[in-house]
């Protein structure tokens, strides 16, 4: 009998770094703060790399400012874009 393994997914929030910076110090209105809630698949052999698409860079306000070589899980490789900081939360951590 073969087994196949399942996708895992798991609701995160991720916020845009730069506006939590500024809200902190006061020059940006807390209602401001660009926040996005999805579900995200689960790659437990990732250590380095969370990929977002082009909707939630948008939404978030994020600008690409740079480019990193990405090796997926299935073997291929890719060049991609590295935004800025952006805070993710994932079970309250």
């Amino acid at each position: 009998m073969t087994q196949t393994m399942g996708a895992v997914y798991t609701k995160i929030k991720l916020t845009n770094a730069i506006d939590e910076a500024l809200i902190s110090r006061g020059l940006l209105a807390p209602s401001l703060l660009r926040t996005c809630e999805v579900d995200a698949l689960v790659d437990t052999g990732s250590t380095y790399f969370l990929v977002i698409s082009p909707e939630i860079l948008q939404k978030l306000g994020l600008r690409i400012i740079g480019q990193q070589a990405a090796k997926y899980a299935d073997g291929r490789e890719d060049t991609v874009g590295v935004t800025e900081a952006l805070f993710i939360e994932c079970e309250g951590r």
